[in-house]
């Protein structure tokens, strides 16, 4: 080939060549700010696996994402239809004026948040691999954890994040069970096609549910099938702690979930309790919480108060208005919110 001598080239040449370099530094550099959404400046409070990351996977992110940033595929559609792709743990959770989450005056649990906070919700579903509750939320609330008030993909478009790892289009559920008192037959959950994950901790009197020995992935986890729903999977975790008080470590749900079922973004989505445990352990990457201006009668605390979300490591990023709700957003301080304004992700 021949090779080119730039500085023997007449003057508007070297004006084009410049002009060139010049583009390909600005293409680069805007792909740099978009990978930070996967690639956190600082790794120590994020999860093992974002650190296992080697410079190459770092490195397809980027291109991934600028392929995928195309006009063909766009990910950001507007304030509606943004699908930015996320990795690590968001935490979404609503409070009424006095941070509580639940009226126990109410024989039935119902939403208290306005319609365009729903939908926001179901924008989180859609971004999320994984949907991740309590037992004691699925009891009250008997709900699918679907995305059902926006589309699943935008028209023409898929969601490559999940596709390409499962055959299905909604995310995955996660239920945390420690000691499988869940009645799944009486639960919606359980009773239709999509993949559901029933989290519980091996003990004496729960080692190895539906499976047996040569069914163990390694010395701390065992993942085995329910025969009578076969959507549904069981993920038992060896918990930590002394006994009486051990319990099962979300690091350890997120590693699991990560590497063995390929769950990058998990979105906790309730209860209380469930949200405390990951607040207080420093597992939450983000939070989005939403206070609706009504009091309950007989309220039910969430106990998650500005300190909690301090100590969690978690900083106060913007907040905005949703229709007639307020939504705060928090998130750690090394890892950037996935869009610009806040409020248009998810």
């Amino acid at each position: 080939m021949e090779q080119i001598q730039i500085t023997r080239e007449p003057s508007w040449r070297r004006f084009v060549v410049v002009l060139l370099w010049i583009q390909l530094y600005l293409t680069c550099t805007s792909m740099v700010k978009v990978a930070h959404t996967f690639t956190p400046k600082s790794t120590s409070n994020i999860l093992p696996c974002e650190r296992k990351r080697s410079g190459f996977t770092a490195i397809s992110s980027i291109f991934t994402l600028a392929v995928e940033s195309t006009p063909s595929s766009p990910l950001i559609l507007g304030n509606e239809e943004n699908i930015v792709p996320t990795t690590g743990v968001t935490l979404k959770i609503a409070f009424d004026s006095q941070n509580s989450v639940a009226d126990l005056s109410s024989e039935k649990s119902g939403r208290f948040t306005s319609k365009k906070s729903l939908d926001m919700v179901h924008r989180l579903r859609r971004v999320s691999d994984a949907i991740l509750v309590g037992r004691s939320t699925v009891e009250i609330d008997d709900c699918t954890l679907t995305v059902r008030r926006v589309p699943l993909s935008p028209p023409g478009q898929q969601m490559p994040h999940r596709m390409t790892l499962h055959n299905q289009t909604q995310p995955t559920r996660v239920v945390l069970d420690p000691k499988l008192q869940l009645q799944l037959d009486q639960f919606q959950i359980a009773n239709d096609t999509l993949e559901t994950i029933v989290v519980y901790a091996v003990t004496e009197d729960l080692k190895i549910i539906g499976g047996s020995e040569e069914d163990a992935i390694n010395e701390y986890y065992v993942k085995t099938k329910n025969k009578d729903f076969k959507n549904v999977q069981y993920l038992g975790i060896l918990p930590i702690g002394e006994q009486g008080t051990a319990r099962i470590s979300t690091r350890r749900i997120c590693d699991i979930l990560e590497e063995e079922f390929g769950l990058h973004h998990i979105m906790v989505e309730g209860g209380p309790n469930t949200a405390l445990q990951f607040l207080k352990e420093k597992m939450v990457d983000r939070a989005i919480i939403v206070h609706a201006p009504m009091l309950f009668r007989d309220p039910l605390p969430s106990n998650i108060t500005p300190k909690i979300l301090e100590q969690a490591g978690l900083e106060l990023v913007g907040s905005y208005k949703l229709g007639v709700d307020s939504v705060d957003c928090y998130s750690r301080s090394s890892i950037p919110w996935p869009s610009d304004p806040i409020s248009s992700w998810p």
